[in-house]
């Protein structure tokens, strides 16, 4: 496995989906009163809202690497094509690279994912200026918007999870 694919499954497995997504889950309950956790809100706050700003650095630089790593020119850094002379490797890696870029899916791949990591980024700013995670002691209304901010980023995460998930297992040519 390469290391951008751990790096993805981290990212978006580890992190999104198994960490972020559940909490903010809890947190919506905790919110809308269906559930009761006195203090939750501020380890949320604490926690894995307090880490997103880095992890949506982590998964912009993913995206970013994603051309380079994974690349069909990285085969050229393998057996049997590493064989070839340096001057083909070159030449050949290059148009091997650019005509995947071309032929696959791979801006489209890029685009939606760069576009939900944006919403997300959005969502979790409105949902930050919404005030410091209230506590179910809020007046009615700034719950009501609290909420909305809480299910916005939430969705944003898990489309950005989606997203993530369409990207090749491994380096392909096609």
């Amino acid at each position: 496995m390469r290391e951008w694919q751990r790096r993805r499954g981290r990212l978006n497995h580890d992190w999104l989906k198994n960490q972020l997504s559940p909490v903010l889950g809890k947190w919506l309950n905790v919110i809308s009163g269906e559930v009761e956790d006195e203090g939750f809100a501020e380890r949320l706050r604490r926690s894995a809202l307090a880490e997103w700003p880095e992890k949506r650095h982590e998964i912009a630089a993913l995206l970013d690497d994603f051309l380079c790593e994974m690349s069909p020119r990285t085969l050229f850094l393998e057996p049997p094509l590493s064989g070839c002379d340096n001057e083909t490797k070159k030449w050949l890696g290059e148009l091997v690279h650019q005509r995947w870029v071309e032929t696959s899916e791979t801006q489209a791949l890029l685009s939606e994912a760069m576009y939900c990591l944006e919403q997300a980024d959005l969502a979790y700013g409105a949902l930050v200026s919404e005030g410091s995670l209230a506590t179910p002691h809020f007046e009615e209304v700034k719950l009501e918007l609290l909420l909305t901010a809480a299910v916005r980023f939430r969705k944003a995460c898990e489309a950005l999870g989606r997203a993530l998930s369409k990207f090749p297992s491994e380096v392909t040519t096609a």
